[in-house]
């Protein structure tokens, strides 16, 4: 291929030069931690501008495991009395090659004015089988508002604003309950909810403890997921909070039946 014209592939466009049929890749080491975070602001709140202009001066100069961009949006917002206006929305985008105290402790020194603080984020997500009544819905929405008070809060890194957070969002939770699915009531993986159990610190999960969460997830498919994990990772290498559990060998069969 020549330098000039693997040069000319990674960053002018490969259209241009000919047809790229395959890329030998070398990998490079990273940690066993990354810390991604996102962050909103709109230009409405006083310092958001500030942040912005600062940024510029300081962004190149920040350690090489860091990196922050900004990204800019035009959003429609309407506040609780229903008044609809146009807004600049900020969005601040960091990527740290390590952990969190890490990232903390990078921001403090490199970027203090942005005021990184140690939060709480949980997201709870439901799958809703009949139409909600409209009357629900409003009282839905205006709970829903409440989040911006109480997270302006819990942004000071409070242990009590934290705790509000958690107690708003699982009585929203609460409230839904007669208005969602049922038997079991439906959840989605990729916002895992830990309020649903985990699997124990030390020892195995049962089956009978792990459908708790499992059933939610994944209804019906739970029961063959397990005959999977079982089959291919008897020894529970792969896990986390809320993994599949295997079974002793001897207590599952192909057919997805249980000793």
């Amino acid at each position: 291929m020549g330098e000039e014209l693997f040069w000319a592939i990674r960053g002018g466009g490969a259209a241009s030069f000919g047809i790229v049929l395959a890329w030998k890749i070398r990998l490079v080491q990273v940690p066993s931690s990354v810390t991604i975070s996102i962050v909103n602001r709109n230009l409405e709140q006083n310092e958001t501008l500030k942040l912005v202009n600062r940024w510029q001066y300081v962004a190149d100069k920040f350690n090489e495991d860091l990196l922050i961009f900004v990204r800019f949006v035009t959003v429609n917002a309407t506040n609780q009395e229903e008044n609809s206006k146009t807004t600049i929305q900020v969005t601040f985008v960091s990527w740290f090659l390590g952990g969190v105290d890490g990232l903390l402790s990078l921001m403090e020194k490199s970027f203090p004015e942005f005021g990184f603080v140690r939060s709480v984020h949980q997201v709870k997500l439901d799958y809703v089988k009949k139409p909600i009544p409209k009357e629900v819905l409003e009282t839905m929405l205006k709970r829903l508002y409440e989040e911006e008070v109480i997270g302006k809060e819990e942004g000071k890194g409070d242990i009590k604003a934290v705790e509000s957070y958690l107690n708003w969002i699982r009585s929203v939770y609460n409230y839904m309950t007669p208005y969602v699915s049922k038997n079991p009531r439906g959840a989605y993986l990729n916002y895992r909810d830990l309020d649903l159990g985990t699997n124990n610190n030390k020892g195995p999960t049962s089956y009978a403890q792990a459908s708790i969460w499992g059933k939610k997830y994944f209804q019906g498919n739970f029961k063959r997921l397990v005959y999977v994990k079982t089959k291919v990772d008897p020894t529970n290498f792969f896990k986390n909070e809320q993994r599949v559990p295997p079974l002793p060998l001897l207590g599952v069969n192909k057919n997805n039946n249980y000793a």
